[in-house]
């Protein structure tokens, strides 16, 4: 049954990258939160929520709060934006239930990771300083950089975990690297300058990084 959730996710995730691409906000507005509803059911109905899957199923209730906060209005999007870094957060907290791995190339390659995620983020924080937005903005965003950067290397982490299988380690490690691409790319198309097609790029990077999270999570929850 969490199979058929998840090819419910993708269908409502192609709807709403094709909403986005013709400019149907009202098909956009459904089909966006009805992607993440239907991971939390694939989830749920895969899992039951038991052990760490009730982790990830918490992280997906805080995402999709995010996704129908960033739909509103923009002074909602500091509260859109909490609410994906609670999600992250949560997300952390189920991969680091098995034992951190010796091998210190795990850690060489999680510093990479972290560098390679926050230093965008430098950038955004320049940009929303220069035009003398927010304070409270800038360290915001500074912040969920940081979350976000740790969220991926504990992802990356799972790679050298004999808990995990390689083909559900790297299924987790490239939804999470999805994950903040479309960040990344939101980040910069919103605060620094246009990215080219930048508005229907999150729309695939985002959903797909979070589906391929949670099959990866269900696999590893059944062994």
């Amino acid at each position: 049954m969490a199979w058929t959730w998840l090819v419910l996710s993708a269908v409502s995730a192609v709807v709403d990258w094709t909403a986005t691409w013709f400019s149907k906000p009202r098909i956009m507005y459904a089909a966006k939160p009805a992607t993440l509803i239907f991971l939390i059911m694939a989830t749920y109905s895969g899992t039951r929520w038991q052990d760490e899957m009730l982790f990830y199923g918490i992280g997906l209730v805080f995402c999709l709060l995010g996704d129908i906060l960033l739909m509103m209005r923009a002074r909602f999007f500091i509260l859109g934006l909490a609410s994906f870094l609670v999600g992250q957060t949560w997300y952390m907290a189920a991969l680091n239930q098995t034992p951190l791995p010796s091998n210190p190339l795990a850690y060489a390659g999680g510093l990479l990771l972290v560098l390679a995620a926050i230093l965008p983020v430098g950038i955004i924080y320049k940009k929303i300083r220069s035009r003398n937005g927010p304070r409270h903005l800038s360290i915001a965003v500074i912040f969920y950089g940081l979350i976000e950067g740790l969220f991926l290397v504990s992802a990356s982490l799972t790679l050298y975990k004999d808990a995990w299988l390689p083909s559900h380690a790297r299924l987790m490690t490239l939804g999470a690297a999805l994950f903040v691409v479309s960040d990344i790319v939101l980040g910069i198309d919103r605060f620094d300058r246009p990215i080219a097609h930048g508005r229907t790029v999150v729309p695939v990077t985002y959903p797909l990084g979070q589906m391929i999270i949670a099959a990866a999570a269900i696999q590893h929850a059944l062994g």
